[in-house]
């Protein structure tokens, strides 16, 4: 099931779908350049199209009215399948729409960003795919480089270097970015930031103070636990249901690193019903 952070992520790169070029170019590859950039629907009905299974799909045309597509996958964790499913992807893809194609993966680990980057043989001489991978050695730590960058793009350095001591200025270069911003996605991107500092006490600390006055989860994954936890509440009391529903939301929460003080403060459980569970 794609964890929030993941959900998030996705929606950044649709929000800006030139995103994924920007970051690409960074790197030094060089894609067409991008002209008429339109973001594909992922559900397409009956027709069995590549866009269904991946992340993202982005159409476009280069400078010679040549169709190309990029396909965008966030990747979080090693996943030795897509080593399968990506070259499927293009190819699919390719077929479709008589296009080139090109594959982006962003990985914010570094150990996925190692694992990506490793060559993928078909088997046939010759065919071989070579993810083009954003990690954190593409993102820099240091905020000055994001002086006039998009909140987007803050929001994936801060996911790849959220852990790490030295962040603390790109966690108020993201701030400043959000309140720079406008549009509805601005708390689903808090909620990721929220989630790439919860390992760093003094990022974390820092990151409620500013959310404590005003904040609420808006994050699908998220609002979806609690409503859950506390509509069985109210409906059932603490039969149950109501506890099935509860140790799924704590184990969600605590697994995301949220602590137990946290989470209780989130469901509305008091101590007693957090022992319980």
């Amino acid at each position: 099931m794609p964890s929030a952070t993941h959900e998030g992520l996705v929606t950044a790169f649709r929000n800006r779908p030139k995103l994924a070029f920007e970051l690409v170019r960074g790197a030094g590859r060089r894609p067409p350049a991008a002209r008429n950039l339109t973001v594909m629907e992922a559900d397409l009905g009956s027709v069995d199209p590549t866009e269904r299974r991946a992340d993202l799909v982005l159409r476009y045309s280069d400078r010679k009215d040549r169709p190309c597509a990029m396909v965008v996958e966030v990747q979080l964790d090693v996943d030795e399948d897509k080593f399968y499913r990506w070259p499927e992807f293009l190819a699919s893809l390719a077929g479709r729409l008589h296009a080139k194609v090109f594959l982006v993966v962003i990985a914010p680990s570094p150990s996925v960003a190692a694992w990506a980057r490793g060559k993928i043989a078909l088997g046939h001489p010759g065919w071989i795919l070579v993810p083009w991978v954003i990690g954190p050695e593409e993102l820099p730590l240091e905020a000055a480089d994001y002086e006039n960058a998009s909140v987007e793009m803050v929001l994936l350095a801060l996911v790849a270097h959220g852990r790490k001591t030295q962040a603390e200025a790109l966690l108020d270069a993201f701030a400043q970015a959000v309140d720079d911003a406008e549009g509805n996605v601005l708390p689903i991107y808090e909620d990721v930031a929220w989630a790439a500092v919860q390992a760093n006490y003094v990022l974390r600390k820092k990151l409620e103070a500013r959310m404590e006055t005003h904040y609420e989860f808006q994050s699908p994954f998220y609002r979806r636990i609690i409503a859950q936890a506390r509509a069985e509440g109210h409906n059932e009391g603490l039969n149950q249901g109501r506890k099935e529903a509860t140790k799924d939301a704590v184990r969600n929460l605590l697994a995301t690193g949220y602590s137990r003080e946290e989470t209780a403060l989130l469901l509305g459980l008091t101590a007693e019903e957090m022992d319980a569970v």
